[in-house]
């Protein structure tokens, strides 16, 4: 029940509406002294500014607002909807009612924390991503130990319940002490502001609603699979597959940080049209996110199932060609997600239907490999595999490197120089 769980409440970020990414972006280019925003492109910039708190303070109430709406809907529709299914789901279930319990207050954490989800934004677009990192850290591992203490004291599907909430109010207040300073700027900025406010919604709706309906497609193509699989194949089977997909998104996500730490100064570099810097930054960064990704991703293919089995897991992970599968596909998923967030940069969003086709070519090729074939969990891994490498995988790849003036070996023997560099400063 608690993939089900996962599934359930993934369904809400998309709810967030692509808001997340857009957010940080006009935080960065405020930071880098914007004094309006654009809905298409960005202005150039040709002097260092100063930033203006005033602006800050706008687009700040203009976000909290916003994620306010967001986070109401977020809680009735799992309450209510998101209970349906779990009340049905959970009916051969002797202890249907504690689960039910369970969902209803998980459902609620994960509302708060759908509100709370504009200061993470907040944190990355004015530079503090090291402090937006820490806040997620110690989130988890609030979560992680709240449930392991309340699952030793037997709360069973509870505690993984209590730990969400818990989790919630560390990155809330985490996030509050290092914003604080510069919300008490903005806040002083505000009152004496003398100027008509820019309004700065539609502006941020334009290109957040095309990430949204991106993330539909992602939502099809990493939970879709998920959903379709408690349908079609065993509880235990399902867990496998969720488990796996799960430990490798994580991995995936670690070495992501290596990109997206620099985002906030490669959107100082594209509004002030610095390509130099441009194209040394994102070389840099997509190298390590390999570095990171690489060896983990082996190790884990390698002897990950022995060690979740040495760790007292019921469930296991897919069997190794199966993980090698997952493994490649991860990787290839991590890369053009970096060329495509950086196509993001220029405050373009080109990719839309390109994710809402593959989520839905996903989940259809799924669908008929499960009903027309034996192949079982294989059905989900091939149709992914398959139809990401079809157009994704080398699109948007080839389409930011154009953008960056650099072909392959070029980005490659770049990032190699800038990682050398680096590393002799440190």
């Amino acid at each position: 029940m608690w993939f089900v769980f996962i599934a359930l409440t993934s369904l809400t970020g998309l709810l967030d509406f692509g808001f997340q990414p857009t957010i940080a972006r006009n935080v960065a280019y405020v930071y880098a002294g914007a004094r309006r925003l654009e809905r298409t492109g960005t202005t150039q910039l040709t002097d260092e500014l100063r930033v203006d708190y005033a602006f800050l303070s706008l687009l700040i109430e203009t976000v909290r607002r916003t994620y306010r709406y967001i986070a109401s809907l977020a809680a009735l529709c799992l309450i209510f909807g998101g209970g349906y299914y779990v009340y049905w789901l959970s009916n051969s279930l002797a202890s249907r009612f504690d689960v039910l319990s369970a969902w209803i207050l998980y459902a609620i954490g994960s509302a708060l924390n759908l509100y709370f989800a504009y200061l993470s934004p907040l944190l990355q677009g004015s530079g503090q991503v090291t402090a937006a990192n820490k806040v997620n850290v110690l989130a988890r591992m609030s979560f992680f130990l709240a449930a392991i203490v309340l699952l030793a004291l037997d709360f069973r599907l509870l505690a993984v319940a209590i730990a969400n909430l818990i989790s919630v109010g560390v990155s809330r207040a985490v996030s509050y002490y290092y914003l604080s300073i510069e919300l008490q700027k903005a806040n002083a900025g505000r009152r004496t502001n003398k100027q008509a406010p820019q309004n700065l919604f539609p502006i941020i709706w334009h290109n957040s609603y095309r990430l949204g309906l991106v993330a539909v497609g992602a939502f099809l193509i990493l939970r879709g699979n998920t959903l379709l699989a408690s349908a079609f194949l065993s509880l235990e089977q399902t867990a496998s597959y969720a488990l796996t997909l799960q430990v490798f998104s994580i991995i995936a996500g670690v070495s992501a940080v290596a990109f997206t730490v620099h985002l906030p100064q490669i959107n100082r570099h594209r509004i002030r049209g610095a390509l130099d810097d441009l194209q040394k930054d994102f070389a840099f960064a997509n190298l390590l996110a390999w570095i990171v990704y690489v060896p983990i991703a082996c190790i884990v293919v390698m002897v990950g199932d022995d060690l979740v089995t040495a760790m007292g897991s019921k469930t296991g992970l897919l069997s190794f060609p199966a993980m090698v599968l997952v493994a490649i596909t991860a990787f290839l998923e991590l890369n053009h997600s970096n060329h495509a967030l950086m196509i993001t940069t220029t405050n373009r969003i080109p990719f839309v239907a390109a994710a809402l086709f593959s989520g839905l070519a996903i989940f259809t090729v799924s669908l008929i490999l499960l009903l027309c074939t034996s192949l079982g969990i294989w059905a989900f891994l091939i149709s992914q595999a398959v139809v990401q490498a079809a157009y994704n995988n080398w699109q948007w790849p080839r389409e930011n490197m154009r953008d960056l003036g650099l072909g392959f070996k070029t980005l490659l023997s770049l990032g190699a120089t800038e990682f050398r560099n680096r590393l002799g400063r440190v």
